[in-house]
């Protein structure tokens, strides 16, 4: 769970939980494509299944945007104009964290 918890933050570069997951889910989940070098796993094998390294496509996000590092950024500020507490840069207020 902290894997996929993780790998949510680093993909949207939003915190993994929270009420803007059902925008952030449709704004930019729908535009996630699996990535093809690691199948969305996030790592790929090494030394003929020997080991494992973090996959340099995605850099352990396991899906990649289909559009351009300024769209991704559009889309996102937009979720973050609705819901700005999604940023993982911008602490909760207390009294957000005590209705979780």
């Amino acid at each position: 769970m902290i894997e996929a918890m993780c790998a949510y933050q680093r993909r949207y570069q939003l915190s993994s939980i929270g009420t803007h997951r059902s925008l952030a889910n449709e704004m930019l989940g729908a535009r996630m494509k699996t990535c093809d070098l690691c199948k969305g796993r996030g790592v790929i094998s090494i030394n003929e299944g020997e080991g494992c390294e973090i996959c340099p496509r995605c850099d352990i996000k396991q899906y990649l945007f289909d559009g351009s590092p300024e769209e991704f950024e559009t889309l996102r500020q937009k979720i973050l104009m609705v819901f700005p507490y999604a940023s993982p840069d911008v602490p909760m207020p207390e009294k957000s964290i005590a209705s979780l």
